[in-house]
């Protein structure tokens, strides 16, 4: 899951991680290997997004998330993603596109 949440570059899925972590630490009703792997997720997550952008660099290709993008970057591709969405809406309004 962590993965999933790099490679979106899921802002919202950080966050979740973020105050999951926070509250597994100071929950002292948790089991501690549990509270420990919740505390270490954002590690988890930050070496994991390293790694990704040490790939993308070595092999010369650009698969980059939104956040090492930048805030400009990130928001022209969500205006991207509602032009097509429009666009679909507006071409199958009634009945929809279906499954996939």
């Amino acid at each position: 899951m962590i993965l999933g949440v790099v490679l979106t570059g899921s802002r919202t899925g950080l966050a979740a991680l973020l105050l999951i972590a926070a509250w597994s630490a100071f929950d002292r009703r948790m089991d501690g290997r549990l509270r420990i792997g919740l505390v270490a997720a954002p590690v988890v997550h930050g070496l994991a997004l390293w790694a990704g952008t040490a790939w993308n660099v070595a092999h010369g290709v650009d698969v980059s998330n939104p956040i090492a993008r930048g805030a400009a970057g990130f928001t022209a591709y969500r205006g991207q993603i509602w032009s097509g969405a429009v666009a679909l809406i507006r071409a199958q309004l009634w009945l929809g596109v279906g499954w996939g």
